[in-house]
């Protein structure tokens, strides 16, 4: 517990009675987070703020005067002092309950102490009310916004699922239009080949050519033969090209639709998304004022 953070809320129970040996010389409280100094023959101890603020100002120790650093301050753990420092009762200055341990008073000016102010529970959607914690019974019995917050909660909730939506689906959209770019990449660097013109000498395998040419050397029986072979695997190659081809355009073609599907799904989404947004806007221009005078006139 840091004391300088605490005061103006408790105060020691018999202060005067507590051992000098649990007491900061400096604030002449009992230590909050202790440290010992480094000096010689023996260290000193004081709380870690009260000693840091000291040596900023006089880098020295306040008991013996000698040169002191913070990077040299040791913290002290030992169970049995710290639990004689955590037991030292304490008073609430606000509730004045008394005599509760000091390690307990944070849990209690936090979640117990019922003349702490606080805010309404549903102040982060607009509730203006403030109150002792005792009063917040009575406040939330007529808070018109405290009664809303549910349903508040539950679109805002719609929202951020509809959001998330929106994102996994613009995600997607995006993952599309780069395999459709892939493919189209891929296509592009294929279609070279299919364009690639025959020679203009190289003979094609017409029948009736052949038949009434007369072959009269074994040579050109040979190189005939050839240019055939040639031309027959040249045609199986092209075929098998242009059906990779379709195949790729049919790809393109389900990855267009893909896209539309997704791009409908967004619109969808979106309009959703201003519909919800729409809905929380006008629960936030509530005027919880009015609202109160309605209910009281209607009583």
């Amino acid at each position: 517990m840091n004391i300088q953070t605490e005061v103006g809320k408790f105060e020691y129970v018999n202060k005067e009675s507590i051992d000098e040996y649990l007491k900061c010389s400096i604030c002449t409280n009992p230590l909050s987070n202790p440290v010992s100094t480094s000096c010689i023959p023996g260290s000193h101890t004081f709380c870690r703020n009260c000693i840091e603020n000291w040596i900023k100002t006089n880098p020295s120790c306040p008991t013996c005067h000698q040169k002191v650093h913070i990077q040299d301050l040791m913290p002290i753990d030992t169970v049995n002092f710290i639990g004689m420092l955590n037991k030292i009762l304490v008073k609430c200055l606000i509730c004045n309950q008394t005599d509760f341990k000091r390690i307990d008073f944070d849990a209690h000016y936090n979640e117990k102490c019922p003349k702490v102010e606080i805010k309404c529970p549903s102040s982060d959607i607009n509730c203006s009310w403030t109150g002792t914690r005792d009063q917040l019974d009575e406040h939330s019995k007529s808070c018109i916004v405290n009664f809303i917050k549910p349903l508040f909660m539950e679109l805002l909730h719609s929202y951020q699922q509809w959001q998330d939506e929106i994102n996994q689906s613009q995600t997607e959209n995006e993952k599309l239009r780069n395999e459709k770019k892939q493919l189209g990449d891929r296509i592009y660097r294929q279609r070279p080949s299919l364009l690639r013109p025959m020679k203009a000498n190289q003979p094609l395998n017409d029948k009736s050519n052949n038949q009434q040419t007369q072959v009269t050397e074994r040579g050109e029986v040979d190189t005939q033969f050839n240019n055939e072979i040639i031309v027959q695997k040249f045609l199986t190659v092209l075929y098998k090209i242009d059906q990779q081809r379709i195949d790729n355009e049919n790809e393109n073609k389900q990855l267009n639709d893909s896209l539309n599907e997704v791009g409908l799904q967004c619109t969808v989404l979106q309009e959703k998304n201003k519909e919800l947004t729409s809905q929380l806007e006008q629960l936030l221009k509530i005027d919880v004022k009015e609202i109160e005078s309605k209910c009281m006139y209607l009583d």
